[in-house]
């Protein structure tokens, strides 16, 4: 009887020896993705930045008429204008007019 106790004892601690070593590993595998979801956050919010401030600079009347009154210069600027503002549909308004990416 003392025997089978020994071998349900050792295999109980082979199973908390597996049990933690796998907890461990899943829980280093969530810190590093949540590492890399806060750098994914922090490089869309430096994103969302550079849009809007590009949009608020483009979007000025004085340089529009500026760059207007050149030919080649307005169609380069038109340009740009079109690409900023497929760039404006990534920038999402919520409901508290927070904008997001």
């Amino acid at each position: 009887m003392s025997s089978t106790i020994l071998v349900i004892i050792i295999l109980l601690i082979v199973m908390l020896v597996v049990i933690s070593w796998i907890a461990f590993a899943q829980h280093s595998r969530c810190n590093k993705l949540e590492k890399i979801t806060n750098n994914v956050i922090v490089n869309m919010l430096s994103i969302q930045k550079v849009i809007s401030e590009t949009s608020k600079v483009l979007n000025d009347k004085k340089l529009a008429v500026a760059f207007s009154n050149d030919d080649d210069v307005g169609k380069f600027f038109n340009e740009i204008r079109e690409i900023q503002s497929i760039l404006d549909r990534f920038v999402v308004k919520s409901k508290d007019g927070k904008e997001s990416v």
